[in-house]
């Protein structure tokens, strides 16, 4: 072979490996990367900031408006890490992030025991005592209970003109700066100029760190949708609505955020994350796990998966406070009509989607069923 027919051979085989198509499941990775998995991100960024703003200027001036829209921020960026929280793979399971942000449950109400101990004992306040100190003292679980407790957290506390309101104002700063601290680091590490997970999760092969086939990383995806969806249908509403246990017997303060009456809301954020991840993204150029399942023949499954999505969000009650609608005949029906959808999707997803999929479902310490 001369010199000149190599380069020749050389080149159409470069040609040959650009024009190769991408394989659909990493087209799959690529874009709920892109659609889904950035954006989530950048928006509790965006809502962890806003509390961290919101608070500050509430505690420079405290009244009634300053604290509702404290709140409201709360709300949102609560909000928004149950559509984050779906991601529960890369920079998150580093050091405790996830809980760093929220520590629940709580069965024990150790947020309320050691922000009292802590505000009592005269120690100085400081983003390294807080970052040193536990996990349950750190994020948005803290931060409800110095906006919401009935006690700990009303209004007339903060209005009182005296050392123990400015120090309480104080932590919930120091709470705040501190969530929005984290969301900054796994914002971080999913981009290109940070730790650049991304590049990770959409580019399994030989060389990966975490993921030596396709097939590894979309069984991290649909894993870590279905734990999220498992965990809203058990331990979100079934234990709270008394579900989970042979006598039936409600148990309001097992119910998520119970202090801000939010709970429902959060529900339906962590189903729209799980969706989301699921579809991929919500542009029209998302290439999802239902998808998937149609470039391999099973379109009446994924028809039946985006029905289920569909019938969760149709059955979700309208205007119920959860801590309250658990102890109420008259709601009985609307949430046993919303579990039974939940479980519907979950079971589904679970039984029919993996085998198509070729991937094999990891341990879940979730699955209640």
């Amino acid at each position: 072979m001369t010199r000149t027919t190599g380069i020749a051979v050389l080149i159409a085989s470069l040609l040959a490996a650009c024009s190769a198509p991408v394989p659909e499941e990493v087209r799959l990775l690529q874009t709920v990367t892109q659609q889904a998995i950035l954006p989530l991100h950048s928006d509790f960024a965006t809502a962890a900031r806003d509390l961290r703003d919101d608070v500050q200027a509430f505690c420079a001036a405290p009244d009634a408006n300053a604290y509702e829209q404290a709140q409201n921020a709360w709300r949102t960026a609560m909000y928004d890490w149950q559509r984050l929280q779906v991601v529960s793979f890369g920079p998150v399971t580093i050091d405790n992030q996830a809980w760093r942000v929220q520590f629940w449950p709580d069965r024990n109400n150790l947020v309320r025991q050691k922000i009292e101990s802590l505000l009592a004992n005269g120690e100085a306040l400081t983003a390294a005592r807080l970052e040193a100190d536990s996990v349950v003292i750190q994020g948005l679980s803290a931060a409800e209970y110095l906006l919401f407790d009935e006690q700990g957290g009303a209004l007339p506390v903060y209005l009182a003109v005296d050392p123990a309101a400015a120090r309480r104002c104080d932590l919930l700063q120091l709470i705040s700066d501190h969530t929005l601290g984290v969301a900054t680091r796994l914002t971080d590490g999913w981009a290109e100029e940070g730790a650049d997970y991304a590049a990770v999760f959409t580019a399994p092969g030989a060389d990966n760190p975490e993921f030596a086939e396709p097939a590894d990383a979309l069984a991290t995806l649909f894993d870590s949708i279905l734990a999220a969806l498992e965990v809203a249908k058990n331990d979100k509403l079934a234990e709270a609505s008394g579900f989970r246990n042979e006598l039936g017997i409600a148990q309001p303060y097992a119910v998520e955020a119970w202090r801000s009456r939010y709970s429902l809301p959060l529900i339906a954020a962590t189903i729209d994350g799980a969706r989301l991840l699921y579809n991929g993204g919500q542009e029209s150029t998302a290439f999802g796990i239902g998808d998937l399942l149609r470039t391999k023949g099973a379109t009446e499954l994924a028809d039946t998966v985006e029905q289920q999505f569909a019938a969760v969000q149709a059955a979700t009650p309208d205007g119920l406070v959860l801590f309250d609608a658990v102890n109420l005949p008259e709601h009985t029906a609307e949430l046993t009509d919303y579990y039974a959808a939940l479980t519907s999707l979950v079971q589904t997803l679970k039984n029919e989607v993996p085998p198509v999929l070729g991937i094999t479902l990891g341990f879940n310490d979730k699955d209640g069923d």
